[in-house]
């Protein structure tokens, strides 16, 4: 498993709703598995 970025825990911080953060924190976590998904949250997050 690939460790999830900072950058991305930061973002995931924000968010108040606390079911929402961790659907958005596990969402990450799936993209940065799977290679031909990790580019998006990287596109996405910057």
């Amino acid at each position: 498993m690939y460790p999830i970025p900072r950058h991305a825990v930061k973002f995931t911080q924000r968010i108040r709703n606390s079911v929402l953060r961790n659907r958005t924190l596990t969402l990450i976590e799936t993209a940065t598995e799977k290679p031909d998904l990790a580019h998006f949250t990287i596109a996405t997050l910057k």
